[in-house]
Parts: structure tokens; sequence; C-alpha cells
């Protein structure tokens, strides 16, 4: 009996060396495994840097500045369209205008032409009738002459009074100046064919040297026209061109507006955003629903969820990572159901089953660690 009580003795101690043993070796493995599973998160999780965004903050009251510059610029251009449209519609008028009038006055010549050909032929109808006048004025001058011959004979052999002489004198010097008319007349009628002839020759061509007054005022006056057409043509033309670079400015514009608008710098006029710088490096793991984790000790250690992202925008942007080395990337809006994380100098992104492309942390936390 003393011996069995001497073997339970020494049987307690070992028991309970082996049990703290057991658990020491447990523990030892528990913190290797959280060690090992912590540096394969470290490894595989993404880093971005959260920023808050308020309607307060100097990047969105820059930004709103930005978009009312826009805005101003917009309207601006859509005032000047509408100008020169109005301009381009103007001189397209005025060259329509323009052009049925040179028409009208290269038809004008035509009637020219025509009335000088009447004119010519009613001249030398005259000048026939002028001559036939003539000729019989001078029939009745010779055949008057020996009326008063003969009447001057018989007053002075007393057969005839010295009235009837007076009377056939009269007749005789009313017979000369008749004639005299007649030859102003067929002068006057001269002159104005030989006119008439001549600017038929000119209006026909001629010999080049030969032009009318008429045909001077009116080839300065379709230079002229000419001239106004050209202006306005040029006028015309520079008015669409600058309304078709406008409009591709403002289309232009319209784009940076929409890319403005889809920024959540802009989004945080109407209210606070939490958002994510995401360097290129680290792009690979932010999706839309990945957890977003917090890790309270070094970045790395008490890691815990605190929402997810929500969605990857578009468009680079350049900042500064979480460690203040310039980087490029893009942001990733958040959604935090502890917002106060976002004060956090760094969070760590998630995906389920992410790991399948390692990636190397960053060497601020490697050194910390």
């Amino acid at each position: 009996m003393a011996v069995e009580s001497s073997h339970d003795v020494d049987t307690a101690p070992r028991a309970r060396t082996r049990l703290l043993a057991a658990l020491a070796l447990s523990g030892l493995l528990s913190g290797l495994g959280y060690a090992g599973l912590t540096a394969y998160h470290a490894i595989n999780d993404s880093f971005v840097a959260p920023i808050i965004l308020s309607p307060d903050n100097d990047l969105v009251i820059q930004s709103k500045l930005s978009l009312s510059r826009l805005e101003a610029e917009r309207r601006a251009i859509e005032a000047r369209i509408e100008e020169n449209e109005a301009g381009a519609d103007a001189a397209q008028a005025s060259v329509e205008r323009l052009e049925a009038f040179q028409g009208s006055a290269a038809r004008a010549l035509d009637w020219s032409m025509e009335v000088t050909a009447k004119q010519e032929q009613l001249g030398e109808r005259d000048l026939q009738r002028i001559a036939e006048q003539e000729a019989l004025v001078d029939g009745m001058t010779v055949h008057q002459k020996e009326v008063v011959a003969t009447v001057e004979k018989n007053v002075a052999d007393g057969l005839a009074h010295r009235a009837d002489l007076e009377r056939e004198q009269q007749t005789l010097d009313q017979l000369h100046l008749t004639a005299l008319q007649s030859e102003r007349e067929r002068v006057a009628t001269e002159i104005q064919l030989h006119a008439a002839s001549l600017a038929q020759k000119a209006m026909r061509g001629g010999n080049g040297r030969l032009a009318t007054p008429e045909m001077v005022a009116r080839q300065d006056q379709l230079v002229r026209v000419e001239l106004d057409l050209f202006k306005l043509r040029a006028e015309r033309s520079t008015k669409r061109s600058l309304v078709r670079a406008d409009r591709e400015e403002l289309t232009k514009i319209d784009e940076l507006v929409t890319q403005m608008k889809s920024r959540p710098i802009f989004r945080a006029i109407a209210g606070s955003q939490n958002v994510a710088f995401v360097p290129y490096t680290q792009l690979d793991g932010v999706h839309a629903g990945a957890a977003v984790y917090h890790c309270a000790v070094w970045g790395v250690f008490g890691c815990n969820p605190v929402g997810k992202v929500a969605q990857l925008l578009p468009g680079e942007v350049a900042m500064q990572d979480p460690w203040g080395t310039p980087m490029r990337g893009q942001y990733a809006l958040l959604d935090l159901l502890r917002p106060e994380a976002a004060q956090a100098k760094v969070l760590r992104v998630r995906g389920p089953g992410d790991g399948s492309t390692p990636r190397p942390a960053p060497a601020e936390l490697v050194s910390r660690r």
C-alpha cells in the first residue's frame, strides 16, 4: 500500500506537465496558423487610402467652381452658335438676292440692244421720209420761184398788184424755212442713227474698243455685285465653319461635364461620400462587392470588416498612396457600416476566394512587420 501511494504521487506532476506542454504546443500552432493567415492576407489583400469627401472639402469646392465655369462657357458657346447661324442665314439670303439681281442685270443688255435696234430702224425710216420731204420742198421751191418771177413781171406790166407779189414772196420764204427745218431734222436723225449704230456695235462685241455709258455703268454695277457676292459667300462659309467648330467644342464640354458628374468629388457637392484611392498596383482585388477591412494594429493585426466596395469608378486619378508616394490609380466608392473607418490611414479590400493573384504588400507595412 505504501508503494502504490508513492507511484500515484509521482504520476500527478508528470500529467500536469504533459497537459501544459500540450496547451503550449496548441497555442504555438494556433499562433503560427494565425500568423500565417495574417501574412497570407497581408500579401493578397489590396491596400487602399480612404477619403472623406464633403461639400466643404477644398477639392469639392474646386470641382464645383470648375463645373460652373464649364457651364458658363457652354452658355457662351450656345449664344455664339445662335449668332453665327443667324449670320450665315442672313448671308445666304443676301447671296440669293444678289444672284437674282445679277441675272436681271445680265438680261438688261438684251433690253438695251432691242431698244437701240428699234431706234436704228426708225432712224433709217425717218431719214427716208425726210429725204422725200426735202425733195418735195425743193420741187415746190423751184415752182414758187417761177411763180414769183411771173408775178414780178405782171406787177411791172401793171397786170397784178404789189400785194400779190408780196404774198407769193412770203410763200417762197416759207418754203425756204421748211427746207431749213428738214435739214435740221435730217442732221438730228443722222446723229441719233449714228449713236444707235455705235451702241449696237458696242453691245454686239464690236472691236472691243467701243462701250456705251450705259454699258460702263452696268459693268461697274456687275463688278460691285460680284465683289459683294464674294464677300457674302466667304462670310457665309466662315460662319458655318465657326458653327461646326463651336458644336464640336460643345460636344467636348458635354463629355467633360458628364465625366465630372460621374466623379465622387462632384457627387460630394450634394452630400458626403466615402471613397478610396486605389493605386493601379492594388487594383486587381478591388471590385464591387469586395469586403473592406480595418486593421487596428499596424494595419495588419486586429482586422475587422467595416463595409464593402460599392463601385469602382472609371477614369484615372493621380494622388499619394497611404504612405505618401505619388501614384496613379482610380477611385472606389465605399459602402461603410462603420463610417469612422474612413478616418483610418489605410483600409484593406478582400474579396471571397481572394488570393489567386498574390500582390506585394507595401514596403512600409513590411518594414513595420
